[in-house]
């Protein structure tokens, strides 16, 4: 048997009464099934613990990842190969803390109130994938390292060790929060996923099959993060909110390193250093121009929406021959302000 302990924020606002019909389906479900549990409620969350065979409650599990009266379900623990169940007479004892008061109910609610915020605190510092796994009812340590396809992507902020030399850590910070919110939410909103966040930039990564929607993210960035330095004020610090971005495509690794003490979650590969070496491009002059997003010609193979231009073959680090440098073919890809210029217009504001 399987015990699987989850919690999950309503989908909606539930009244008492939806919750008793809540119960009352489980219940009738439960008894068919062979499963057994308790259901808390409190503050608009579910806290539910669920037991029985394995096949049936891994089935009764996906029918609640697929319920819209749940969201942002989070697996908190899996116990595999139990003997025993805790709850051999309830099919589902439900408790609505909301409706109940006392001092033995109170500790309760602080308990699952603590629970809650902590299960925030680690949702955003945990990587998209550990999550997934552990949504799924799955141990994370079990991703192996596998090689796959990916399209990677590497984004880091123009001078910003000048700028933190320059303006108050508070501003900095601003400017941060800024890049990081248009960056990010363009590259989860392409279907994409922050791999790490550098401190002054951050690692992405895409399915093989989305490179369109990869260098839609980047564009989406990089239009708001200059609507951000026109609407800047002459002295303030989004005047000079510049990025670059470099792409490619190619074999990675994918999965746990480290050891059972301390483990990451990431990538490994060519293709991983030849993505931020082409960001490091976005500081050159390429043909006369300077360009926010560059990429090579394992990614633009895979472009059908967007016309690209050739700028021309470089050296990159790391390579023997020089490659096959692209860049959309758009003019506001185009920076207007040169990474020198760049530096020098910060120690002078």
């Amino acid at each position: 048997m399987k015990r699987l302990t989850y919690i999950s924020r309503f989908g909606r606002e539930l009244s008492a009464a939806e919750i008793d019909e809540i119960a009352a389906t489980s219940i009738t479900n439960n008894q068919r099934d062979g499963l057994t549990g308790m259901l808390f409620c409190f503050r608009q969350v579910f806290y539910q613990i669920l037991e029985g065979d394995e096949e049936k409650l891994d089935k009764c599990y996906a029918r609640i990842l697929g319920d819209p009266r749940h969201k942002d379900i989070f697996c908190l623990g899996i116990e595999e190969n139990i003997s025993e169940r805790l709850y051999p007479e309830w099919s589902m004892k439900t408790v609505n803390l909301d409706l109940d008061s006392g001092s033995t109910i109170d500790p309760v609610k602080r308990i699952l109130d603590a629970l809650l915020r902590n299960h925030q605190i680690l949702k955003a510092y945990t990587p998209t994938p550990i999550l997934d796994a552990i949504q799924a009812g799955k141990d994370p340590r079990a991703l192996t390292v596998r090689p796959e396809e990916k399209i990677i992507l590497f984004s880091d902020l123009f001078s910003s060790t000048t700028l933190t030399e320059v303006f108050p850590a508070a501003e900095v910070n601003r400017l941060l929060d800024i890049y990081y919110g248009a960056s990010i939410d363009s590259i989860l909103g392409m279907g994409g996923t922050v791999s790490k966040l550098t401190g002054d930039g951050l690692m992405a990564y895409f399915p093989a099959s989305l490179a369109d929607r990869a260098l839609e993210a980047v564009l989406h960035t990089i239009k708001r993060l200059k609507e951000e330095r026109e609407m800047a004020a002459h002295a303030d610090i989004l005047r000079f909110l510049f990025a670059g971005f470099g792409i490619t495509a190619g074999k990675v690794l994918v999965g746990n390193i480290g050891t059972i003490s301390r483990l990451d979650y990431t990538l490994l590969g060519d293709a991983v250093n030849s993505a931020a070496r082409l960001e490091g491009l976005t500081r050159r002059m390429i043909g006369g121009k300077q360009y926010a997003v560059v990429f090579d010609q394992n990614f633009q193979q895979k472009i059908q929406e967007f016309p690209t231009r050739k700028l021309g073959r470089v050296m990159v680090k790391g390579k023997s021959q020089p490659i096959d440098l692209y860049a959309p073919d758009r003019p506001d890809v185009i920076l207007p302000e040169l990474a020198s210029q760049l530096k020098e217009k910060i120690m002078a504001r």
